[in-house]
This record gives structure tokens, sequence and C-alpha cells, in this order.
């Protein structure tokens, strides 16, 4: 793989290691690590071509990153980044082997289990806003959580999470 470098690609890189650290992501995508769950990332994918698998995070710029100059050599960083997680609404068999449950399931147990996963890597996020190697931020943005119109995504029901990472350190 060709290494990350400059300032775009490192924020990149260290978004996606900040999103492999979620245990919940992990086991969403059924990684045994963080480093196996990087395979399941994609930097700035914005075609859905079914070339890259579900379920997968997507990480990328959003909207202008700025660099303010706050010395004779030193620049201040500002701007957001996106993280869209993807998959496929569960089966009421997933659902179940996910919760140690038997029966069957509702739209209502699918929408909870929707807002679980989205809380549960909210709060796996923030843990590592200051680790180092991942991204820093000083604002996690819970921006949407809900089903993909299934005619923009080939008859799929997709369920998408997103997030907005205001970001404030090295340019």
């Amino acid at each position: 793989m060709i290494p990350a470098i400059g300032d775009r690609s490192l924020r990149l890189q260290h978004l996606v290691k900040t999103v492999a650290t979620s245990v919940t992501f992990q086991r969403l995508v059924g990684a045994e690590s963080a480093d196996e769950a990087t395979g399941h990332i994609y930097e700035d994918l914005a075609l859905d071509d079914d070339s890259e698998p579900l379920p997968r995070a997507i990480v990328r710029h959003q909207g202008p990153q700025t660099a303010d100059r706050t010395g004779t050599t030193s620049f201040l960083g500002r701007g957001e980044m996106t993280v869209f997680i993807q998959y496929d609404d569960f089966t009421d068999e997933q659902l179940n082997g996910w919760y140690g449950l038997s029966g069957e399931r509702t739209d209502r147990d699918r929408r909870r289990h929707m807002n679980n996963l989205y809380g549960q890597i909210s709060a796996e996020l923030r843990d590592v806003a200051t680790t180092a190697g991942c991204l820093e931020f000083q604002r996690l943005e819970e921006f949407s959580c809900g089903e993909v119109d299934p005619v923009t995504e080939n008859g799929r029901k997709l369920i998408e999470l997103t997030w907005v990472i205001h970001r404030e350190g090295l340019p």
C-alpha cells in the first residue's frame, strides 16, 4: 500500500485508526483486532458499486480544512471530517445472536439495535480522542442514523450511521 504522506493523508489514516479501535465496530465487521478492522474502512469512497463489501466504514474530509498560523513556524489546523458506518439490516437470527435472544424481532428491535451501535461507537470514539496515532478531535457530532433509500442502494436495506468530527490541532 502507498504510505500516507502529508497532512491530508495522515488525518485520514489517524481517523481510520480511531474507528478501527472501536470494539463495537470490530464486532460489527467480524474483526478480531483493530488491525483487522482497518481492512473494512475506506478513505473517500463515494460511489457504491459493491466493490467494497458491507459492513464497512467510510472516512472523509468534509468542507474546508484550514491551517492558521499561530507563530512564526506553527500552524493550528481546523476542520471537519465525516465517518459513515454502513451495514445491511440485521436478520432476526443476527439480532438474536448479538444479544443472546431467541424469537422474532420487530422493526422496533432493529431501530434499538441501530441506536445501541451508534451510542456504543460514539463512546468508543470519544475514549480515544487524545490517543497517540488516532485523530485528535474536540467535538463529536452524532449527525444521523437510519435506513438509506433502498431505490438508490439497488434494493438493499442499508443502514447508515454518520458522525461529523470537529478537529482542532495539528494541520
